[in-house]
């Protein structure tokens, strides 16, 4: 299983609370879906390249199993192109990471039709595709963050998940597999660089509760 950082000041509390998530739970739980307001066309070529590529991302995390966890593909040659990227939580390995990945590759299918760019964050995944390559873009305009709706009521809550925030910025860059997870004050937060993006695109949550499912992704952007 891959491995990714406690950060030291924080490992025995994290330790325990980010135990290595078991087989069978790719958590395929919806954390944010967009799809660009712009279809592609032609649209049948668009969506046969996009299936292309998406079988071609499934080949991939498939053959890497637990070593896996970063695909891309492309068809730049298509009559329409495209492109697309997964990536995968590091404890979200081998047939869990697949899971994920089919979960939201099937809502990109339902949901964007034949927009051209799309990206669907679970909480053990993020997939994202375009018509024109991004696999060298940072964070784009439009990126925000999303609550869960409640509220904690312990006091100094707000404070410590803002100081986990900023540790992570700051380790995540500079972590092996450029993940890493702390806890502090009952607040537990992750977050993750894309493989190709490293320090200038995360996606990353924070919660007062065990980070199953987890709230407040960073969402880049659709075109």
């Amino acid at each position: 299983m891959a491995r990714f950082l406690l950060l030291p000041a924080l490992a025995l509390v994290a330790a325990s609370a980010w135990a290595p998530v078991t087989l069978a739970d790719p958590q395929a739980t919806l954390l944010n879906l967009g799809c660009s307001q712009y279809n592609a066309t032609p649209a049948t070529a668009f969506l046969a390249a996009l299936n292309f590529t998406f079988a071609g991302l499934r080949a991939n995390l498939s053959a890497a199993g637990a070593a896996g966890g970063f695909a891309t593909a492309a068809e730049p040659r298509a009559a329409a192109p495209a492109f697309a990227m997964a990536q995968c939580r590091p404890y979200v390995a081998g047939r869990d990471c697949v899971a994920c990945f089919d979960a939201a590759a099937a809502r990109l299918r339902a949901a964007c039709g034949a927009a051209n760019g799309g990206r669907a964050i679970l909480d053990g995944c993020v997939l994202r595709y375009e018509s024109a390559a991004f696999f060298d873009q940072s964070t784009l305009p439009g990126n925000t963050q999303l609550c869960n709706g409640s509220a904690v009521g312990t006091g100094g809550f707000a404070d410590a998940a803002r100081a986990l925030v900023a540790d992570l910025a700051a380790a995540v860059p500079r972590a092996p597999g450029l993940a890493a997870a702390a806890a502090r004050g009952g607040v537990y937060a992750a977050a993750q660089c894309v493989t190709r993006s490293a320090s200038r695109w995360r996606w990353g949550t924070s919660t007062g509760a065990r980070p199953t499912p987890m709230a407040g992704p960073s969402t880049p952007a659709a075109s």
